[in-house]
């Protein structure tokens, strides 16, 4: 497998999608990734971005096809608890566009 494109999970949305010709597939890639503010300190700024996978996959992570879903200021690494804290409201817009 070289890209999301040859995955059985979504070659079978992609065939029930094409049976209904009224939808459209549209699927997300998400990437969570920090970065220290400082090197004497544990502060770090948090970034939630988004890709979408149906643009070629040379094209997709160019800056201007990334779309930025959240950026987070912390004092520590996040830990599991804040991170699905953070990640909630992105969760649940998501689920009301599907």
């Amino acid at each position: 497998m070289s890209d999301i494109y040859d995955g059985d999970v979504y070659r079978s949305m992609l065939t029930q999608i094409q049976l209904n010709k009224t939808n459209l597939l549209l699927t997300l890639m998400m990437n969570v990734d920090g970065v220290a503010i400082g090197n004497n300190t544990e502060e770090s700024l948090w970034i939630i971005t988004f890709t979408l996978n149906e643009i070629k996959r040379s094209e997709r992570f160019r800056i201007h096809n990334v779309i930025i879903g959240s950026v987070c200021s912390c004092y520590k690494k996040p830990n599991r608890k804040l991170m699905q804290f953070l990640l909630k409201p992105i969760v649940e817009q998501l689920k009301q566009l599907q």
